[in-house]
């Protein structure tokens, strides 16, 4: 029922955590966050949404967060088993039971009767059945069910559907985009930071992204931050065609019916190559939406948002098509995230070339050779943050922190918000106390949230394990494992990482973690 991969996490994410761990994906993976998504982007995208149908329950995680601004929500849910399971731990979450929400009107049945049934127009219509090949789900990615949802939304109503990147190919992705362009006028895609799963949002309105997310972030701004949503430069980062290149991306393909289901073909536990998400990302690079010239875009927030999300061909189909300064210092961001510090001062220095007043690229060399500019030349803001830079790189933890209160009023989600959290959590580690690292747990979960390092995880694991919390610990190493799995391999990481793990008192299903490190640790020796 739940959206947690592995029964440790999903113990750990219901044993009583704080707000602030719940909201992190330290703890339970990147499908809480992608369910949180579902039920923000409709309100993202139109702020103005009151009343909201949501299709299937799961594991409660999208009715629990749908913002405070919708009035009314329905749902609709085919399984009474999956409804009593949530009323078991639904006390034991963050927030306790959605089922209890005053809001909430639910409904056992089939998706489909229901909705023939209703008389409401809803401002958005949110679907997140699972496995598309069941008896209970493949009738709701068809033609026949879209026309359905579209007869039920208000005029400017936007619709909005999960897909585990699992379940399709090529080919079965197209099919999907051409049903819902076939069905309305206007079609977006977005892969929540680079995750396991495409969410559609479908209108027959036309979007206007920027607008509505600055809208909603003075809206919803606890509900957007807790799924890292900051800026419009946030979504961006998780959009993946726009209308224009929906239309295009689905040209030829067939659409998905009642009577040519392909989806319901997958035999259950069925699962595409493994290579789906690199063959997807390659289909789609093409038709990447910040190919064209958006004036207000900030090129430098949206290239370290795809960086920190590991989004490369992305990145590199930003960068081709900037120049100047602007190429410079995108380029510089990109050594830097691997460490490369040499080759980032050269594109940084070749940046204030270009633009002798760039204060980003003054700051990108600082980065880079710290000690390297000339703090008189920096506005007051950014000349603190390399005062502060520099105390880090002295390890003089004493005078940094007595600047933490100034750093503490730095814009949460700004360009340089990652390098401040880290800044104010090192001093922390460093003091060695429990409280002290209670409150470095406080500041590393934001960062987990933007995707977060190898480096901030392991950060994450330490800093429980020294405020004496070992459950925090052991489910932050199964996440850093989980990193590991996809590809991330830093051998330094991975042995402290290690001998954390073997210092740490065993739980439930830790011995399986250190073993899996220890995997890790014997193939990068």
């Amino acid at each position: 029922v739940s959206l947690i991969r592995s029964p440790y996490s999903w113990r750990v994410a219901t044993n009583g955590l704080p707000e602030s761990a719940m909201q992190s994906p330290a703890v339970p993976p990147d499908q809480y966050q992608e369910a949180r998504w579902l039920s923000i982007l409709p309100v993202m995208l139109r702020p103005d949404a009151s009343t909201m149908l949501i299709i299937g329950l799961g594991g409660g995680n999208t009715l629990s967060a749908v913002p405070h601004t919708v009035d009314r929500i329905d749902l609709i849910e085919l399984e009474s088993e999956v409804v009593e399971a949530n009323r078991r731990v639904g006390a034991e979450r963050r927030g306790g039971n959605p089922l209890e929400d005053p809001r909430l009107q639910l409904r056992l049945g089939d998706a489909r009767g229901s909705m023939i049934l209703a008389d409401t127009a809803y401002d958005a219509i949110v679907s997140q059945p699972s496995h598309p090949w069941t008896s209970g789900a493949s009738h709701l990615y068809t033609r026949e069910f879209f026309e359905m949802a579209e007869s039920r939304l208000a005029p400017d109503g936007v619709f909005v559907q999960w897909m585990g990147l699992s379940f399709v190919d090529d080919d079965l992705l197209r099919g999907l985009v051409a049903t819902l362009d076939e069905v309305f006028e206007n079609v977006l895609v977005f892969r929540p930071k680079g995750g396991g799963a495409i969410i559609f949002a479908a209108s027959n309105e036309p979007f206007s992204v920027r607008e509505s997310v600055m809208e909603s972030s003075n809206l919803i701004p606890r509900e957007m931050t807790e799924i890292g949503v900051y800026a419009p430069e946030d979504v961006f980062a998780s959009l993946v065609l726009g209308p224009d290149a929906a239309t295009q991306f689905s040209s030829g393909a067939q659409p998905i019916s009642d009577d040519w289901n392909r989806l319901a073909w997958i035999k259950q536990g069925e699962e595409s190559p493994r290579d789906v998400k690199a063959l997807l990302i390659e289909a789609l690079r093409e038709f990447e939406p910040f190919r064209e010239d958006d004036p207000e875009m900030d090129v430098d927030l949206l290239a370290r948002r795809l960086l920190t999300g590991r989004q490369m061909p992305r990145f590199n189909a930003l960068s081709e098509s900037l120049d100047g300064s602007n190429r410079e210092r995108v380029l510089g961001w990109e050594q830097l995230s691997y460490g490369r510090k040499k080759t980032a001062k050269k594109h940084f220095e070749q940046a204030l070339e270009e633009d002798p007043d760039s204060v980003r690229a003054t700051i990108g060399l600082e980065l880079s050779a710290p000690g390297s500019v000339n703090l008189d030349n920096l506005p007051p803001r950014e000349a603190l943050f390399v005062r502060a830079w520099r105390l880090m790189s002295d390890r003089d933890w004493e005078a940094l922190s007595e600047v933490d209160a100034e750093l503490a009023s730095w814009p949460r989600g700004s360009l340089f918000y990652p390098e401040v959290q880290r800044m104010r959590i090192t001093w922390r580690m460093d003091d060695g106390t429990p409280a002290r690292a209670e409150e470095a747990l406080q500041l590393i979960d934001p960062l987990i949230i933007f995707g977060g390092t190898l480096s901030d995880l392991l950060l994450r694991a330490e800093a429980s394990a020294a405020a004496g919390r070992v459950d925090y610990a052991w489910a932050t190493l199964e996440r850093f494992a989980q990193r590991l799995s996809a590809g991330g391999r830093q051998p330094v990481l991975i042995r402290r990482a290690l001998a954390l793990s073997r210092l740490l008192p065993d739980r439930e299903g830790s011995s399986g973690i250190r073993f899996a490190l220890e995997r890790y640790a014997r193939s990068t020796s």
